[in-house]
């Protein structure tokens, strides 16, 4: 998959993000922007909140599609890219594993990084002191991961 524009490389695997990528960077900025100006954080806190909070998703589906990758690359599996888009991301490989144990580690390497992740984000509710504003992002992240922890 080699649509949209490269934006840099992690570990030597070229990140790509589609123009449909803004659309729903947008979108969630203004839903939770929107919703959390509610909140009596300031005028300005809530939109800020709503742009950390779009970031930090597909920063949690980066994770994902990096889990397959790493777990691809150490098979000798080379990776093309990884596209973020509108419905989430991609990793591009150049082949399938050799055997279904192999694959079955690939795939299930992304939700086994979402799933670390959850946890990670649930011990930082619990146990941190955080200001309001990043409790509620941390909080709606962890939501969010936990409806898709399983998706490949």
């Amino acid at each position: 998959m080699k649509s949209g524009f490269r934006i840099g490389s992690i570990l030597g695997i070229p990140l790509r993000i589609e123009t449909s990528w803004f659309l729903i960077l947008g979108l969630v900025t203004f839903y939770y922007g929107s919703v959390w100006q509610q909140e009596n954080w300031g005028e300005t806190w809530g939109w800020v909140a709503g742009l950390v909070m779009a970031l930090m998703l597909f920063g949690s589906v980066l994770l994902h599609e990096l889990g397959h990758s790493f777990v691809a690359m150490a098979q000798g599996i080379k990776v093309n890219s990884i596209t973020l888009f509108l419905f989430g991301g991609v990793a591009s490989i150049d082949q399938e594993s050799k055997t279904p144990g192999q694959a079955f580690q690939v795939a299930i390497a992304g939700p086994g990084v979402s799933f670390g992740l959850f946890v990670a984000l649930l011990l930082a509710d619990f146990l941190l002191p955080l200001p309001d504003p990043a409790q509620r992002v941390v909080q709606e992240l962890a939501e969010s991961i936990s409806c898709w922890p399983f998706s490949t």
